[in-house]
C-alpha cells in the first residue's frame, strides 16, 4: 500500500467511479441498520410447518413510512449474524430515497468497528472489483457520536497492475480520532489477493502490514470470497501480527 503516481485523467476516472457508488440502487446494505436509520418497524415470526417433511416458515414483515410488507426469510443473506438486503428492495417497495437506502460516509454511525467495515465493505467492493477496471479502495473508521462511521474513501490510481493495487488509506477527518483503516483486494490475478500484503522481496515488512505497524492500529481487508479480515500488531518491536476474519461468506 504504497503512493502511486496519478496524472490528471487518472484523478477524472477516479472521481467518476467515487460518484457512481456514493448512493447506488442495487446496492448490499445491513438491514437493521437501514431500518433504524428511517425509524422503520420490523418483526420476525418463524413457524414450524410440516407437510411430507419438516420445516421452518420465516418471515419479516416491515413497515415504512405506513407501507407494510411480509418477506420470506430468503429475501437476503446471512452474515455473521445480519440479514444483508439489496436495497432495491427498499427502494421500489417502500419509496426510500437512494440515499437513505444506503450506507452513508459520515452521517450513519454504527455500534461497533466490525460493524463499520462490514457496511463499508458493502457499499464499495462491488465497484472496486469492477472487472473493467479493479483497483483498491481505502477509508478511515474513526469514533463518531458515541459509535463509529467511515470516511470517504481514496480509490487506487495509475494504469498499471501495481499502481491499481496500490491505494493509500486518508486519515480520518479534522476532530476525529482514527481507530482503524480499511481497504479492498479486487480479484486482481497474480496478486495474493486473500492476504494482506506483508513483506517485500527482500523479506522487509512492507505493504498492509508496514501501514498497521506505522500508524499503531488495526487495519481491514475485503477479499474477492467474500471475507473481511482484520491485521492486529501483536509486537511492534518484533514485527509480528495476528489475522482474524470477522465476517465471511459473502455475497459481493
Amino acid at each position: 500500500m504504497a503512493m502511486a503516481k496519478s496524472t490528471s485523467s487518472v484523478h477524472s476516472v477516479a472521481a467518476q467511479q467515487l460518484a457512481h457508488v456514493t448512493n447506488t440502487a442495487g446496492t448490499p446494505v445491513i438491514f437493521d441498520y437501514i431500518m433504524s436509520k428511517n425509524n422503520a418497524t420490523w418483526s420476525w415470526t418463524h413457524t414450524w410447518k410440516y407437510f411430507l417433511f419438516a420445516t421452518w416458515k420465516h418471515e419479516y414483515t416491515i413497515t415504512i413510512n405506513g407501507v407494510t410488507k411480509t418477506y420470506l426469510r430468503d429475501i437476503g443473506q446471512d452474515v455473521g449474524g445480519y440479514l444483508i438486503i439489496n436495497n432495491t428492495i427498499l427502494i421500489d417497495d417502500f419509496g426510500l430515497s437512494v440515499k437513505d437506502a444506503t450506507h452513508q460516509v459520515h452521517d450513519d454511525i454504527f455500534n461497533s468497528i466490525d460493524d463499520t467495515a462490514l457496511a463499508w465493505s458493502l457499499k464499495y467492493y462491488a465497484a472496486s472489483n469492477n472487472p473493467n477496471d479493479r483497483r483498491e479502495y481505502g477509508s478511515a473508521i474513526y469514533e463518531h457520536g458515541g459509535g463509529y462511521s467511515f470516511g470517504a474513501p481514496n480509490i487506487a490510481q495509475g494504469s498499471s497492475a501495481a499502481e491499481r493495487m496500490s491505494v493509500t488509506i486518508p486519515s480520518a477527518p479534522s476532530g476525529y480520532t482514527m481507530v482503524t483503516g480499511i481497504h479492498s483486494h479486487p480479484n486482481e490475478p497474480k496478486y495474493s489477493v486473500e492476504s494482506f500484503s506483508s513483506r517485500n522481496e527482500f523479506g522487509q515488512l512492507d505493504g498492509d502490514y508496514l501501514w498497521v505497524q506505522r500508524n499503531g492500529v488495526p487495519l481491514y481487508l475485503a477479499t474477492p470470497s467474500g471475507k473481511i479480515k482484520v491485521a492486529t500488531s501483536r509486537d511492534r518491536s518484533k514485527q509480528s501480527f495476528n489475522v482474524d476474519t470477522v465476517f465471511k461468506g459473502i455475497n459481493w
